[in-house]
């Protein structure tokens, strides 16, 4: 693989390029930095492999003056991009274009040649230089919103990280920035073919990922999922963020996911949940301190709940969740309605109001018929107001249980590769050595924050 093609002319004014060689020369000349110079004569234009390749410009076009090199144009302003292949030409392209989107002063390099090089670029090339896709993936974000088009970032990103990865499963630097534009620009649908694919592969050699990549990502999907009312989803999102290791303290992002996520354990349960016991225990102190606490104590009870939002609504705000907390007490309510299923068989439309404290039977008789309609109740509905609660009925078909056993049996086969591969982690088994005798979860009092009986004890109007 070259850096080059050796067929390349140009277009203009009908005058060739000339050869790899004085290409290459014209790149570099402008620099006094010949030793680079010397190698990019002597490698690029050979019949370099990928890896050689890889491996000369990661060595020797690291430093400012290399990006400098890279972000030249050639004799005449004549754009090395027009001469390249994205394809053919995989790395070349992608260190040129990366170079001149991070170097200031450099020629602007156009979304469309961005958007071609992520649709067309060979995957197993750039595999080589996961950094440079890292930068790639950065840069379309900041391009972007400098241009006040965000929106025009989620199709090369999406196929940058559809087809960089040997799958979707591999958890990349790319997913938190798509997820990111998605979230930002409002098409939370857009994000669905990658947040539906679990992550089961962390490969640190694919691209430099961090931690607070992980974290970013799984947060900002959570926010996707919300958007969507994906309520089950985003718990799941929000609990790899809040459960993730901690060395001394834990990151502000999981703090703020640990508030979404009582939100959203409200809507989804009527009450906090017991977390794993692996979370790090400050957390729980933290949360202690917060205003979700308080609103989690006076679910579903709706006159205590707008107390609580009268109280702490600029709270609320900060933290970008009154929307979130608005639906927690619209919420309320239903949770106090399927209390009641598990008491009476039978109750008019005014004495569900009364147990909830609305007085409009016709908003009562609304919130009974969407809970039927949505499955959250069985039950019906008579002529003359009366609720008639049924016991609850779950079928499954032959064909729901096959597609539930070969689910489970995929997963196995998942976690038992995960289990083997982590089984051989000196770090991991040392971790698990110091760890053995000692205690890292929550204590007593703590956990009465997610599952406490006095967190459920609810006041039912009278009833």
């Amino acid at each position: 693989m070259v850096l080059f093609s050796s067929g390349a002319s140009s277009s203009s004014g009908g005058a060739a390029t000339g050869t790899l060689e004085s290409i290459v020369s014209e790149v570099t000349s402008s620099t006094s930095n010949r030793t680079l110079s010397n190698l990019l004569k002597t490698h690029v234009t050979s019949s370099t492999s990928n890896r050689t390749l890889s491996n000369l410009l990661k060595t020797h076009v690291k430093s400012e003056i290399g990006e400098t090199i890279l972000a030249s144009t050639l004799g005449g302003g004549q754009d090395p991009l027009t001469v390249l292949d994205a394809y053919a030409n995989t790395l070349g392209f992608l260190y040129i274009m990366t170079a001149r989107l991070i170097t200031a002063g450099s020629a602007p390099v156009p979304l469309t040649v961005i958007d071609n090089f992520c649709r067309t670029f060979d995957p197993d090339a750039a595999r080589l230089a996961g950094d440079r896709i890292t930068i790639l993936a950065k840069a379309i974000i900041n391009l972007t919103e400098n241009q006040n088009q965000l929106h025009a970032a989620i199709l090369p990103l999406l196929n940058l990280i559809t087809r960089f990865p040997p799958s979707l499963s591999y958890m990349t630097t790319i997913h938190p920035h798509f997820v990111h534009a998605c979230v930002k620009t409002q098409h939370y649908t857009a994000a669905l073919p990658v947040l539906n694919v679990p992550i089961s592969e962390i490969d640190i050699s694919l691209t430099p990922l961090t931690t607070e990549d992980v974290l970013k990502y799984h947060y900002v999907g959570s926010l996707a999922l919300l958007g969507l009312k994906r309520f089950e989803e985003a718990a799941e999102f929000l609990e790899v963020v809040v459960s993730a290791p901690a060395q001394h303290h834990p990151a502000a992002i999981q703090l703020e996911a640990l508030k979404k996520l009582v939100l959203i354990q409200l809507i989804l349960h009527g009450a906090t949940q017991p977390l794993p016991r692996y979370i790090h225990a400050s957390l729980y102190r933290y949360l202690k301190s917060t205003a979700y606490v308080s609103l989690s104590k006076a679910f579903p009870r709706t006159s205590a709940l707008n107390e609580v939002l009268t109280k702490e609504q600029r709270v609320f705000e900060t933290d970008c969740n009154l929307g979130l907390v608005r639906q927690v007490l619209d919420h309320a309510p239903r949770w106090s309605i399927r209390k009641l299923t598990a008491t009476y068989v039978t109750l008019s439309l005014e004495e569900i109001g009364k147990a909830i404290l609305i007085q409009d039977v016709a908003t009562v008789k609304n919130i009974v018929l969407s809970m039927i309609e949505k499955g959250e109740i069985r039950a019906s509905l008579d002529t003359s107001g009366t609720v008639t609660f049924l016991e609850d009925e779950v079928t499954y078909t032959p064909a729901d249980v096959d597609r539930l056993l070969r689910a489970a049996q995929a997963q196995g086969s998942v976690l038992s590769e995960a289990d083997r591969v982590m089984g051989r982690s000196k770090d991991f088994l040392s971790k698990a050595i110091r760890d053995k005798d000692g205690h890292h979860g929550p204590s007593i009092a703590e956990e009465e924050l997610f599952g406490a009986p006095g967190l459920r004890d609810w006041d039912e109007g009278g009833f």
